[in-house]
């Protein structure tokens, strides 16, 4: 469902322009179809990966935020990607270099993925933000 739920910057296989044509367009369908659907939660989170990967990281984060506050809105009893949320935006805020938002943003990320198999990759980001900040 979710483009990719990453631990650093990842290594892109993209050029920078064959991504930067990637976001251009999903920007465009999304602007086609702006509408309270869970696809445009899954095309806001890609958006902010896209847009991570070319290191634009205040956009990144936007795109992320709204993909969550669309999730808590849709999704509001079941939260079915909350953890990958959560724990993009800390990896934004850790390449950013804010490790306490990265943390609470990971611990968040921990919280509701508890039974899942992400459980320990939040756990290393906490430990590094712990590390580092």
């Amino acid at each position: 469902f979710f483009f990719l739920m990453i631990r650093r910057p990842p290594i892109s296989t993209l050029s920078s322009s064959s991504a930067a044509s990637d976001v251009y367009k999903r920007q465009a369908l999304l602007k086609a179809y702006e509408m309270e659907h869970p696809i445009i939660i899954t095309m806001y989170n890609n958006l902010a990966m896209a847009y991570f990967q070319l290191k634009d990281y205040e956009r990144a984060k936007n795109y992320c935020d709204k993909a969550l506050r669309l999730e808590l809105r849709i999704h509001w009893k079941e939260k079915k990607n909350l953890g990958v949320l959560y724990n993009n935006l800390g990896v934004i805020h850790e390449s950013m270099c804010e490790y306490e938002k990265a943390k609470a943003y990971y611990q968040k990320a921990l919280s509701v993925q508890v039974g899942c198999n992400s459980v320990p990759l939040s756990l290393i980001h906490i430990c590094r933000c712990r590390r580092r900040g």
